[in-house]
């Protein structure tokens, strides 16, 4: 980062290593390096390593979501139904509660398809099907799932 770059960062909340630069890019303060930035119908995100292989995502409109404690679910987590170890946040996090080798909860990887987020997910029957993040938000959520337009 440069002098330039560094006049006009945004610290973001709960993340203290982290800025958002006017240009709209995520840099991390340490090292100086800058995050990649990914779309989808919600606008620019970028994925931020929260410890132990997980991945935050972190809209550039709104950086002020709070982190999940290490190893705890989202007191606002809805199952989905079909999948019983799946549930999915108001801001489009889903989480697998349980699973064969999954002994604690974690966020499920998202898979970008064009301006589209997909999951895959396992079914009970134990076939894997790939959902959209934004279908299930306005299935479980509806109007209730957090806009990033604020």
């Amino acid at each position: 980062m440069n002098d330039n770059t560094t006049a006009s960062c945004t610290q973001i909340d709960g993340l203290p290593n982290y800025v958002l630069t006017e240009s709209g890019f995520i840099y991390n303060w340490k090292t100086g390096r800058r995050l990649k930035r990914h779309w989808s119908s919600k606008g620019f995100f970028s994925l931020i390593p929260i410890g132990h292989g997980r991945l935050f995502r972190l809209f550039h409109k709104n950086p002020k979501f709070k982190l999940p404690e290490d190893n705890s679910m989202p007191l606002d987590l809805r199952m989905i139904p079909e999948y019983p170890n799946y549930g999915i946040t108001p801001y489009g996090a889903v989480w697998r509660i349980q699973g064969k080798r999954s002994v604690t909860p974690h966020m499920v990887r998202e898979e970008s398809r064009g301006n589209l987020s997909f999951v895959q997910l396992v079914h009970t029957s134990g076939k894997r099907h790939n959902k959209g993040v934004t279908k299930l938000l306005k299935q479980l959520w509806g109007e209730l799932a957090e806009d990033d337009d604020d």
